[in-house]
Order: C-alpha cells, then structure tokens, then sequence
C-alpha cells in the first residue's frame, strides 16, 4: 500500500498498540513497524481517542460525528 500524496498520522505499533483500543488499531494500516492512519478519514479515529493530538479547533462530540460519518462500527458495543 502507498498513498504518496496523502498525510495521515503514523504511530510506531508498540506506541499504538498501548496508547489505542482494539477497535481504533482495526482502521489503521500497519506498514513498516507503524501503524498509518490516512488523513482523509481514518485520522479521526486516534483524534477521537487522544484528540490532544493536534490541535483540530474540534471538540470530542465534533471529532465523534467525524468518526461516526466514516466508521458508525467504530461506536458499536461489542
């Protein structure tokens, strides 16, 4: 998988498999000992779970509905 053009957020998979739940690792893409998360979409879920992040201008229920637009599975109980 490339995206070249494409930003996102890249956290090393022993950080991400600590800092976020299963179910936020399940819309990541583990490449080269990280785990990516393209901007476009897939970003807002580790800024749902750690919206300290980046600075977004967001709060959580905005970041939420992001989520939500994207991956409504995200919120379901398991």
């Amino acid at each position: 998988m490339s995206t070249p053009s494409h930003g996102g957020i890249a956290v090393s998979k022993a950080l991400a498999e600590k800092l976020l739940s299963v179910k936020a690792l399940e819309h990541g893409h583990a490449i080269g000992g990280y785990v990516w998360f393209e901007e476009d979409c897939e970003a807002w879920v580790p800024l749902y779970e750690h919206p300290e992040w980046i600075e977004t201008g967001m709060d959580k229920d905005q970041i939420a509905e992001a989520v939500n637009r994207y991956f409504p599975s995200y919120f379901d109980k398991d």
